[in-house]
């Protein structure tokens, strides 16, 4: 229902001018008040942008940096050098099994109370250095007689200084292989 307009008419004109005027100031408020929000949504995002552009900037010249040290000579004698490893890997791999017989062997013979610190094998020289520590000088003893009537093991070398101590003796033997295993 719309309400009578009671204002004289040599009012009305005015009041409607008022009146418009008004809404005018608040729409023109409210658009001042979104462009500036608007315009810090937008400064917001030229400063992430210019943030993010900086970064970016970076990294490339560090891509760039890499990419100018990278040298193909370089890769390539890393590639070989890693190859011949595997192959020198692949070859130990190879030879291993032959290998198992005389450290089984040595484990064997190994009597009650001794431990092994160290065994190193030599498959070019065909033979093996054991060191090790034994609670008794007497463990030691039966070691090297156990070593002297083993089948598959020469004893090359026993120093005397495997025999000094009477407790906790440290010992060392090289070992020779006496016979190819059987395959």
């Amino acid at each position: 229902m719309r309400l009578p307009n009671l204002l004289p008419p040599e009012n009305k004109t005015s009041y409607r001018l008022y009146l418009t005027s008004l809404y005018l100031r608040r729409l023109l408020q409210l658009q001042v008040v979104l462009a500036a929000v608007l315009l810090a949504v937008l400064a917001g995002q030229q400063y992430y942008l210019k943030q993010k552009l900086v970064v970016l900037n970076r990294e490339v010249l560090v891509h760039k940096a890499a990419t100018a040290d990278f040298d193909i000579e370089d890769l390539q004698f890393a590639v070989n050098r890693e190859t011949d490893r595997l192959k020198g890997a692949n070859e130990i791999l190879a030879v291993r099994p032959e290998l198992s017989i005389y450290i089984d062997e040595v484990v064997k013979l190994l009597p009650a109370g001794v431990t092994l610190d160290s065994l190193s094998v030599s498959a070019v020289e065909r033979q093996m250095s054991v060191q090790g520590r034994a609670a008794k000088r007497e463990s030691i003893v039966v070691l090297q007689s156990r070593l002297a009537q083993s089948p598959l093991l020469n004893v090359l070398y026993d120093p005397l200084s495997n025999l000094t101590e009477s407790r906790d003796a440290p010992f060392y033997f090289i070992l020779k292989f006496k016979a190819e295993p059987a395959k």
